[in-house]
């Protein structure tokens, strides 16, 4: 009887182990299949913990300036609309110029009152165009107190700040359009007539405005030609700051692909090196699976031999 129990006990101690052989051949196999899966070695702390948070720091910094990347994007996209606009404000500038010169060689007074109604049409829409232009709730030509604010990092110091303008303003050396007081009514949205002040005489219309009288026609042409230097000016401002944004772009989106190569190459697996594992791993589970089945077998046998 103590031969019997020797080999019974001897049988079971060899198929426990090699149940827990097998038990370690499932979890490194199911590491292995892991790891094929998703292409990294590194999955969680436990497969590395050093290299597990050096590749999330990157991550986190990957995050971060993707979110900048979105948001200096939106700020190209607001100065874009931006310079739109101010190009069509230009265009409007010189169509006002087109109708003081126009006015000036007209030879009726039919032609001249003409002349006045389509030149505050024209300054009707330069005050709705100002009043208008709003990207995501920001206009940099209606007031002074407007700001884009372009962060470019996490660093506080890593930022362009936009002032914004009060172009319809009333005052030039604040870089209003025109030297006129209250020349734009903002609140009306129009433009008054009787505000262009020309020094001797105000102005209401193209009805005075003979051959014999050149003078004002020259005045009002050179408030007008201040008024569109400062839109082009400004134009060339804005372009400027979309040049400088779009370069720094680039930058962060080249950056964020650097960091996120760099936290992939932290945890990368070895394909290669990992299906040679887990064609090893698979024939080493059949060798176990086998040897459990031939011990199965011997101990019904010895079994057999004990009870005869």
């Amino acid at each position: 009887m103590a031969n019997d129990l020797d080999l019974r006990l001897g049988l079971g101690k060899t198929i426990r182990n090699t149940l827990q052989t097998l038990q370690e051949n499932k979890r490194l196999t199911d590491r292995t299949q892991l790891r094929l899966a998703t292409s990294k070695e590194i999955n969680g702390i436990t497969d590395g913990v050093v290299d597990f948070f050096r590749s999330e720091a990157l991550l986190e910094r990957v995050a971060i300036f993707e979110r900048r990347t979105d948001e200096v994007g939106q700020a190209i996209s607001a100065l874009q609309s931006h310079t739109t606009a101010l190009e069509s404000l230009s265009e409007f500038f010189g169509q006002l110029r087109g109708h003081v010169t126009a006015a000036r060689s007209a030879s009726t007074d039919e032609q001249r009152v003409s002349f006045t109604e389509a030149f505050q049409e024209v300054g009707d829409q330069i005050v709705n165009l100002v009043q208008d232009i709003d990207y995501d709730g920001l206009n940099l030509l209606a007031s002074e107190n407007s700001t884009l604010i372009v962060r470019f990092s996490d660093v506080q110091e890593s930022r362009i700040t936009i002032t914004g303008h009060d172009i319809l303003g009333d005052q030039v050396d604040n870089g209003a359009l025109l030297s006129a007081v209250d020349a734009f009514d903002v609140v009306d949205r129009e433009l008054n007539l009787t505000a262009l002040n020309l020094g001797s005489s105000v102005f209401e219309g193209f009805s005075n405005f003979t051959n014999s009288n050149i003078t004002q026609s020259d005045v009002l042409d050179g408030i007008l030609e201040l008024a569109q230097h400062r839109i082009q000016n400004l134009e060339r401002e804005y372009g400027n700051r979309i040049g400088l944004l779009q370069s720094r772009h680039e930058f962060l989106e080249e950056f964020s692909t650097r960091l996120l190569l760099g936290a992939e190459e932290i945890t990368l697996a070895d394909l290669n090196e990992e299906a040679a594992n887990s064609t090893a791993l698979e024939l080493k589970y059949q060798i176990g699976i086998t040897a459990i089945s031939n011990n199965n077998r011997n101990q019904q046998l010895l079994l057999q031999l004990l009870s005869s």
